[in-house]
């Protein structure tokens, strides 16, 4: 009976990790000490696209906060590290693969940067570089719904925290 419950559980997982879920996808984010008082400034976003430094800022303090639970955000007076996030590019184009296709493919891409400063020295501590994820996705539609952008969004930050918890 043991055997049966055990065949249950590996076909659950096997199941749900099928779905899109994942465990543990990112690495915790562990600062040092020192730079556990982080001020968030505005997020930079020289594109034509407003909205998208809120969406940015959200999903970073999500992510950044789900992997480390021993930071704060506060103002930059009491900050013991500046954290700087910048929309470097966004686009999104359609095409269509050959003559012979008829389903739009939509394009869609982001490029972030972030840059932690000590406060105290003013001192750069990291710096992620360009930061750039692409989703290609079947669409009918020209237009980038608010679910791929999301997820579109999740996973360029989730690449830009990669690299910070690999750093710390």
């Amino acid at each position: 009976m043991w055997w049966y419950r055990s065949l249950i559980g590996i076909v659950l997982m096997v199941l749900i990790g099928g779905c899109g879920y994942k465990l543990a996808t990112c690495p915790p984010v562990v600062l040092p000490e020192p730079l556990r008082e982080i001020y968030l400034a505005p997020v930079s976003n020289p594109t034509t696209y407003p909205n998208l430094s809120q969406l940015v800022k959200n999903i970073f303090l999500d992510e950044f906060s789900k992997r480390n639970s021993h930071i704060s955000w506060t103002d930059k007076s009491r900050s013991k590290g500046e954290m700087y996030l910048e929309i470097v590019d966004y686009g999104s184009t359609t095409s269509v693969e050959n003559a012979a296709e008829e389903t739009l493919k939509l394009s869609v891409c982001l490029t972030l940067r972030a840059s932690l400063y000590s406060s105290n020295s003013s001192r750069l501590v990291w710096d992620s570089g360009y930061v750039k994820n692409c989703e290609v996705i079947p669409s009918s539609d020209k237009e980038v719904s608010p679910p791929i952008l999301h997820r579109v969004v999740k996973d360029t930050v989730d690449k830009l925290l990669a690299l910070l918890a690999l750093k710390f």
